[in-house]
């Protein structure tokens, strides 16, 4: 609705200069980076919700409005007059945080094998943990609210009601149905990335793992024989690669190349072939 309207950006700024708040731009999503594209369109709702709210109102009621935008506009507000809404966004915003990480992480050029598999891991544990515990953005809604005598929510300084969407049978209240929807995205997410990154721990990229210095045992005897398994496993793998006289000499090389990195374990600048 703004990304592509100067002109409702430019009311939006009027009406967040009235208001004393520094509006914050409305980007749109890309097709590519787009986790960190979300991340940016999210914080904006976040951060122009009021003068949004107000912008969105008086687009409803206005009499120089076109019937359909007017109409869209009653839509949207009061759907971001719902307590659903805000906490819903909430939530997206630790959500998308993790995944945003996550995917620029992922672009890091010294990202190897062994470290993606444990950002992947990581990723997944900080998104499971938001069933159990609210993230950092969910944490703020205690400074944000502010309960009426009537029982009712002000977020912000605006009147929140419950959702305008008529419940079905069997649904609970707008916290019940909130709950179960931020549960199924988690779910989903959590079985997504197992499925995507599983071949992560299956031959040949496991194997790839040996080769990441930190994973090297310090006992001379477990040093010995490490990674042999593995290697056996590439060369037979990339058999069709290598010719005679490289099949013969990997084990001694992979040998050499142990003994090497045991010698020079946590010198980061000779690791990397940088002069100290």
């Amino acid at each position: 609705m703004y990304y592509y309207s100067p002109k409702k950006r430019r009311e939006l700024t009027e009406i967040s200069e009235l208001l004393n708040e520094k509006v914050a731009h409305f980007s749109g999503l890309k097709s590519t980076r787009w986790l960190p594209s979300r991340l940016r369109c999210l914080n904006a709702v976040e951060k122009n919700y009021t003068p949004t709210v107000v912008h969105m109102e008086n687009m409803a009621g206005g009499s120089d409005i076109k019937s359909e935008d007017a109409a869209k506009a009653k839509g949207v507000v009061q759907e971001m007059k719902t307590e659903k809404f805000v906490r819903f966004l909430h939530f997206m915003l630790d959500y998308s945080t993790i995944l945003s990480k996550c995917s620029t992480d992922f672009q890091h050029d010294n990202l190897n094998i062994t470290r993606t598999n444990q950002l992947v891991e990581s990723t997944t544990s900080r998104v499971l943990s938001l069933k159990t515990k609210p993230g950092e953005y969910q944490k703020t809604l205690g400074t944000k609210f502010t309960v009426n005598e009537d029982g009712s929510i002000c977020y912000c300084g605006t009147q929140l009601t419950k959702s305008q969407r008529p419940a079905r049978r069997g649904e609970g209240t707008d916290k019940d149905t909130l709950g179960a929807e931020i549960q199924k995205i988690i779910d989903n997410t959590v079985k997504y990335m197992d499925s995507r990154f599983k071949n992560l721990c299956e031959k040949p990229l496991s194997c790839f793992k040996v080769f990441d210095p930190s994973t090297l045992p310090c006992p001379r005897e477990d040093l010995a024989n490490y990674g042999d398994e593995e290697v056996d496993y590439l060369v037979t793998h990339f058999a069709s690669l290598l010719d005679e006289e490289e099949k013969e000499k990997i084990p001694q090389e992979w040998m050499d190349l142990k003994m090497w990195l045991a010698e020079h374990r946590g010198s980061k600048s000779e690791m990397i072939g940088v002069p100290k």
